[in-house]
């Protein structure tokens, strides 16, 4: 079977800490990678643990930054 070229690309990603395990949004750990497996249940308790655990502060992007990163990838 020959495949041809994509019509189109969907990139997406986070920054460090807007996105954590147990999150509602869904998320994925060793045990739940699985392409078409459940994601993560929601688990408030785990979200707040692993913030507490971030060495760093959540990394937001800026309208500015996000316009930057919009034209690098295009």
């Amino acid at each position: 079977m020959q495949f041809s070229d994509p019509l189109a690309y969907f990139k997406t990603f986070t920054t460090h800490g807007t996105w954590l395990h147990g999150d509602e949004r869904g998320s994925v750990d060793e045990e739940h990678n699985a392409p078409g497996t459940p994601y993560i249940t929601t688990n408030k308790l785990r979200v707040t643990r692993n913030r507490e655990r971030l060495k760093t502060p959540e990394f937001l992007l800026s309208k500015e930054a996000r316009e930057v990163v919009d034209a690098a990838i295009q």
